[in-house]
């Protein structure tokens, strides 16, 4: 029998730490009134470890592990071992920075107190849903190998017309031509992209009340981690407008050929249509402004899975958008020989602010010095732009060269100079700034430093104040994700001082 127990006892092991789950066995604990007031691990699995971060947590408290969450675990636990139901939620790990779904479940007998616990760590599939629904221009829809809707953005109902609830679960193919959709082009579509891994076209699509519209429409597969195809990802715009304008253009121009007396009314649709243009581009550029704001109030909360995003997306300005804006500038400058160029050189002008604003936007979200040229050169260059911008007396102290350090470490410290230096200029009042990055012993040491007014240091140690000024908080986390010390010196009246120390981990430059 012990032997039986034994083999039993290995096998569950064995299947416990072979799961990708997460798993552990929380001993909930009550008080004299019988309510939940924390929790003990008892047991947890390698998934566990993995998807948490957190090794050797066996027998500690949940009110150490994840403060933060103490209330809102202990009570869904407290619920499942006092009734036996079991409960399933979704919850937001703020110290982490990542969302869990969670399934528990009664473990043993009721008077034990014992929970099973099941989660997956979902933060990827949150912070895709929080910005696919920020997107309004673009039709974000997720299809299952079979062309079906899984998922339906808020850019998908403006465009289209149809509500989750109408369209989760049908067909793609009600939004092509009623003739495309019978001589089979939606299924040639998956098939021609699950292929070259894209395809992309421009084309007429039906919206739900059977309108047309002209549509650029993107379409990429999507696969598991051994290859398999799980489905697509398709993005749809409407380019209407465009293409109206496109039309009348040519109509135009086809008419002033055939009959010179028509020139004056030809230039002034001209010049509606250029207006047309300048007023989405300024749309644009009001869209661009919100997504960066969104990206910023994010990134307090999302750090290492942001910094990855926030590289892509600069690059996809630099690369993607910054070349619509030159061909649209290319385009203009065909229009002038036409039209003539003064009447174009507004519009000219302001394709070219347009132009350096999105650069602005990349080296805001993710300087391209700081992974081609290294920490130093980003933080010399930010300090730079500071001063200009501020009129400080900015000075740089560094002498590190070309030295590289982990990329996790180059991403923290720079992020929190940028911090400490938006500070400065938004509430110190400070005309002196210096900034300094040294080795001391086997840390890298970065100081942040003000002549400014200053502020009580306590004061902003409080839950409330924390909860409000995230900055600080900001900080602190992404000195703690690198195991980094970060310390704050002020006082009102004699300016303030950011110090952080990273553990010194080189890499060849």
């Amino acid at each position: 029998m012990r032997d039986e127990e034994s083999r039993f006892e290995s096998r569950y092991r064995l299947l416990r730490d072979a799961m990708s789950e997460g798993f552990c066995v929380v001993e909930v604990l009550f008080d004299a009134d019988g309510k939940p007031q924390d929790g003990i691990l008892r047991e947890v699995n390698r998934a566990y470890e993995l998807q948490t971060g957190r090794v050797q947590a066996v027998g500690r408290r949940i009110s150490e592990l994840a403060p933060d969450l103490q209330d809102a675990w202990i009570q869904a636990f407290g619920g499942v071992a006092r009734t036996g139901q079991p409960a399933r939620f979704e919850q937001r790990a703020a110290t982490a920075g990542k969302w869990y779904e969670v399934h528990a479940f009664r473990w043993g007998e009721s008077q034990q107190g014992l929970v099973g616990v099941l989660f997956n760590d979902i933060t990827q599939r949150k912070l895709d849903e929080l910005m696919a629904q920020s997107v309004l221009d673009y039709a974000i829809v997720l299809l299952d190998p079979a062309g079906h809707v899984r998922s339906w953005n808020a850019g998908a109902q403006r465009i289209k017309g149809y509500t989750p609830e109408e369209i989760v679960g049908r067909s793609s193919s009600v939004f092509y031509l009623p003739e495309d959709a019978a001589a089979g082009r939606p299924a040639r579509v998956l098939a021609l992209a699950a292929e070259s891994g894209r395809y992309e076209e421009e084309g007429w699509r039906v919206r739900r009340d059977g309108s047309r519209f002209w549509a650029s429409v993107s379409v990429a597969p999507l696969h598991d981690s051994d290859g398999r195809l799980q489905g697509f990802v398709k993005v749809t715009r409407d380019l209407s407008e465009r293409k109206s304008a496109d039309d009348g253009l040519r109509a135009e121009v086809h008419e002033r050929m055939r009959a010179q007396e028509q020139l004056h009314a030809l230039n002034e649709r001209l010049e509606a249509e250029v207006a047309a243009r300048t007023a989405d581009l300024t749309r644009a550029n009001t869209d661009l402004l919100e997504t960066r704001e969104r990206l910023r109030e994010l990134s307090a909360r999302l750090i290492r899975a942001h910094e990855q995003e926030r590289g892509r997306i600069a690059r996809d300005f630099h690369d993607g958008t910054g070349q619509f804006l030159a061909l649209l500038r290319m385009r203009l400058a065909d229009l002038s020989r036409d039209v003539g160029e003064a009447r174009v050189q507004p519009s000219t002008e302001l394709v070219k602010q347009v132009i350096d604003h999105t650069r602005r936007l990349g080296l805001i979200l993710r300087p391209i010095a700081l992974d081609d040229l290294g920490l130093e050169a980003a933080l010399e260059s930010m300090v730079e732009q500071q001063a200009a911008l501020t009129g400080w007396s900015a000075t740089y102290d560094g002498a590190l060269g070309e030295r590289r350090f982990a990329d996790e470490v180059e991403t923290a410290c720079f992020r929190i100079a940028q911090e400490a230096l938006t500070n400065a200029a938004r509430y110190a009042d400070a005309s002196e700034v210096r900034v300094s990055l040294a080795i001391g012993g086997e840390e890298l040491v970065l100081q942040v430093a003000d002549n400014g007014r200053g502020f009580d240091v306590e004061h902003y140690q409080t839950p409330e104040e924390r909860a409000t000024h995230f900055g600080l908080v900001s900080m602190e986390e992404r000195a703690g994700l690198v195991g980094a010390r970060l310390s704050i010196d002020s006082a009102p009246g004699r300016g303030t001082r950011v110090t952080a120390h990273f553990p010194l981990e080189a890499r060849p430059g």
